[in-house]
């Protein structure tokens, strides 16, 4: 009896771990006064970071860092820390949120030794800004020299970890790459490089499920990331920054998220796995030790 106490103690304890690691981690810090809904939404006005002062400290610009070492050198904002792991390279701007907008930067990824791939990632529609990565919004991100296809790009849902796989383009990543976003309603569009002078979208994803005003912020994953600049322009302000194309509608097809069910991380589900996991390893535990005594 106490050798079965022993496994079912040791059993319940490594439940008690798993749990917060693989469901908690996703659940929000929700702090009030740094939700979304407090901040005042970005009306017809234009938000530029040109970088260009080396004095530059984020923090005192309305910046929260919620990991790495972001630093602003030689005119660009650069993520310096040099080691693997991703979730903790981020920054988010706190002083107004973002419903609909377009957000147009130049960026580069550079990889940190030892790391499999690498990536530049810009977030909005964040619920609440000292989030970690799981918690709430989108991420478009574009991957380093190490992935394959290089460049590949594409959007994240993180409210419900969604990857959209299926929509990634890989785009020109050879030095500095161009970027505009803009987010109208549930239509996100994505010119990379060259398509932000022609007109024709590098990919547009329709996704139905969520539409509220958020923060937008930075992430570097595996990545010694450099920006440019980052403008950001919201009503009429964001007229003319990419070109109309009046052949758009031939020249690329919408890529509409019509189905998201059973493609996220279902927390609910992992819980109840977890769950039937420890009740069946103790009956195999209790069968085993009354088997032996037999």
């Amino acid at each position: 009896m106490k050798r079965l106490a022993s496994i079912l103690a040791t059993i319940i304890m490594l439940a008690a771990l798993i749990v917060p690691t693989g469901v908690t981690a996703f659940a929000a810090d929700d702090d009030p006064e740094k939700q979304a809904d407090k901040f005042p939404v970005s009306e017809n006005e234009i938000i530029k970071f040109d970088f260009n002062d080396d004095g530059y400290d984020p923090e005192l610009e309305g910046w929260c860092v919620l990991g790495g070492k972001w630093v602003v050198e030689d005119g660009s904002l650069k993520q310096t820390r040099n080691f693997t792991g991703w979730n903790e390279k981020q920054l988010n701007f706190t002083q107004k949120t973002f419903g609909d907008f377009t957000a147009k930067m130049r960026f580069k990824v550079k990889e940190v030794d030892g790391a499999s791939q690498c990536w530049f990632a810009f977030a909005f529609r964040r619920k609440q800004y000292n989030h970690q990565h799981e918690e709430s919004g989108y991420i478009v991100t574009t991957e380093g020299f190490k992935s394959i296809p290089q460049g590949k790009s594409l959007m994240v849902n993180w409210t419900k970890q969604l990857s959209y796989e299926e929509y990634a383009e890989a785009v020109d990543i050879n030095d500095w790459v161009d970027l505009v976003v803009v987010a109208k309603g549930n239509v996100f569009t994505f010119y990379y490089n060259d398509a932000i002078e022609s007109g024709e979208y590098t990919f547009r994803i329709n996704d139905p499920d969520w539409a509220e005003p958020g923060f937008i912020g930075l992430a570097a994953g595996n990545a010694l990331i450099e920006v440019d600049y980052l403008y950001l322009y919201t009503g009429d302000k964001q007229e003319g920054i990419v070109k109309e194309n009046a052949n758009e509608a031939a020249a690329a097809v919408d890529r509409t998220i019509k189905d998201l069910e059973g493609q996220g991380k279902d927390n609910a589900s992992l819980v109840i796995m977890i769950i039937s996991a420890v009740a069946l390893a103790a009956g195999v535990t209790t069968l085993f030790i009354g088997g032996k005594k037999a």
